[in-house]
């Protein structure tokens, strides 16, 4: 029913963690699918736990460009982004997420739970239906590197209506400051990203349009 997808370098043990707490307190069917670099020394460690249909390896690349390629390969219709430092702190969090989108028809919406660590309003992690995908022509703005993903998924939900908080399930984030988490804060990344943002606020309109579309003409 839900397919959780997460990138993870070098953080063999949060990932366990991680995908650990899903499949205890999902009560629904789920599945999880990371991307892993095949340059981590640490690889070998994710594939002691993970079995074959649960990883793609490849290069040390756009985290955004990972997501999009494990959501090609996804099994489920409702795509879970999430980052291997979270828990799932949440009994039956699965059924949860399922309810939020029979609540629309076409099952176009950004439904998100809380985190607690980065405020009521802002979705770190995420939850899109593949009919969101088949709108819009991919499951994450391709443009980035690894910023304002989560941002663009936000400012679109809100424009058609459609940004739904689970404010009964709550995903704890842990502040990790390791070597992974400085990679992403370099400020080529950031200033890169930073201005494709600014540049780009006429896709996002697309973006709004498409789904729109979508929603008005679903039987």
């Amino acid at each position: 029913m839900i397919s959780i997808l997460t990138p993870s370098r070098s953080r063999p043990e949060l990932a366990k963690r991680m995908m650990q707490s899903a499949f205890k307190s999902a009560g629904c069917e789920i599945d999880i699918m990371f991307y892993l670099n095949a340059d981590d020394p640490l690889l070998k460690d994710y594939l002691s736990f993970l079995s074959p249909q649960q990883y793609i390896i490849g290069p040390n690349q756009s985290t955004c460009y990972s997501w999009n390629l494990m959501a090609e390969k996804a099994t489920f219709d409702i795509l879970f982004l999430v980052g291997d430092d979270a828990q799932f702190d949440c009994n039956d969090w699965g059924v949860k997420v399922i309810n939020a989108f029979s609540q629309y028809p076409d099952r176009i919406a950004c439904v998100y739970p809380r985190a607690p660590s980065v405020g009521r309003k802002k979705n770190p992690h995420f939850c899109l239906h593949k009919n969101w995908i088949n709108a819009v022509g991919y499951f994450l703005p391709p443009v980035f590197y690894h910023w304002y993903v989560d941002t663009w998924i936000r400012e679109v939900a809100v424009s058609i209506g459609r940004f739904h908080l689970i404010s009964d399930f709550e995903m704890p984030i842990e502040n990790i400051k390791d070597a992974v988490n400085k990679s992403y804060h370099h400020s080529w990344m950031r200033e890169r990203d930073d201005w494709v943002w600014d540049k780009t606020s006429h896709y996002r309109d697309a973006d709004v349009k498409h789904l729109r579309d979508f929603i008005t003409n679903f039987k």
